[in-house]
Parts: structure tokens; sequence; C-alpha cells
């Protein structure tokens, strides 16, 4: 039996049976996340230099993004995220971007800087499923608004006053490791940054 304590008004304990039928199911589970996290961290180790270190942990308290809409929680689309708190591994490669590798998805996040994204050839961006936002004033600034073209994108963060763009990659939880190796290689030689 597990005994927990509750943070917040309700201060009771929780208590969970943990029976053998769902140990035998988060075990299974989490083998499945810790191998997919192996086998990422093997293809990404080409990349691993004294400049680049690459690191891995597990992160509880993450929000889900339904529908796969990489959008900050905002009282307008907070129907699009659910906060779960079990924890899920992130692959981090020093100064360039996380891997997250959720039960159904790897995400990859990264940034770009204003100044780098006028230099910045984004066709080669065109295979791959992102989004992208910026902040002005304190505001969040969907660069890709859903629709837009790599171009309009590209012209989004330009007239922007955002000295960095936040992007968001999604593959799907199956994608072979060598696509994800292929994106986080142009993003270290394009002066993406973490």
């Amino acid at each position: 039996m597990f005994i927990a304590n509750r943070d917040g008004p309700d201060k009771r304990e929780v208590k969970m049976e943990l029976n053998d039928d769902f140990r035998a199911r988060l075990n299974e589970l989490y083998s499945t996340l810790t191998a997919k996290s192996q086998s990422l961290m093997k293809a990404l180790m080409p990349l691993v230099d004294a400049d680049l270190l690459m690191s891995m942990s597990y992160v509880i308290k993450h929000y889900i993004r339904n529908m796969y809409k990489h959008r900050e929680p905002t009282p307008d689309n907070a129907a699009d995220y659910s906060e779960d708190n079990y924890p899920i591994p992130v692959i981090r490669l020093s100064d360039l971007c996380e891997v997250e590798i959720y039960t159904d998805v790897i995400s990859v996040f990264t940034r770009l800087k204003c100044a780098d994204a006028e230099r910045f050839d984004i066709s080669c961006l065109e295979k791959y499923s992102f989004e992208a936002y910026g902040y002005d004033e304190g505001r969040l600034i969907d660069f890709s608004d859903g629709n837009a073209t790599l171009q309009e994108i590209k012209e989004n963060i330009l007239k922007s006053n955002t000295e960095v763009t936040d992007f968001y990659f999604d593959f799907p939880f199956d994608a072979e490791e060598s696509e994800i190796y292929a994106l986080t290689k142009l993003l270290h030689g394009a002066g993406f940054f973490f």
C-alpha cells in the first residue's frame, strides 16, 4: 500500500492500493517509454561532443497538448490541455533542445533568435510538423497560426518584436530515431538553442 500526503486545502492522506495488475501495467508502460528513450539517446549520440552534452531525466507536472496543439494554456484554450503528474522521460541536448517522450508522441522543443531567423532557410523544415511561438510585451504570438505557409511563418517572426521564437516539433511515438536525429542535426547546424 502506498500512502501519500496531499497538498492543498484537503490535506488528508490518500491511500492507493498497488495491486499486481496495476503494477504490471505501469511496468509495461514505463518499459516502453524507457526503451524508446534509450533508443533515441543512442541515435543522438553522434551529436554529442565537448560542447553538446546529453542527459535524460524524468519530468513531472507536464501538460499534454490535446490534439497535439502547442499552445500554452490560457482561459481561452484551457480545453486544449490536460495536466498530467506522472513522470515522462526528457532527453536534453545541452544548449540545443529537449526531446519529450510522451505515451503517444515525441516532441522536440527548441528556440531560435530573431536575428538568426532572418538568415535561416525555413524551407528545410518543410517535411516536419511544427508550430512556432513568440512573446511580445508578455503576449503569446502564434506565428504558425494553424495554416500559415513556411514563408508566412518566417515573415510573421521577422515582423514581430519578439527576440526569440519557440519551436515545437511533433513526431508519432513510433517515428524512426533517424528522423529525430536528422532534425536535431539540422537544428544544431542552423543556430537553434535551448
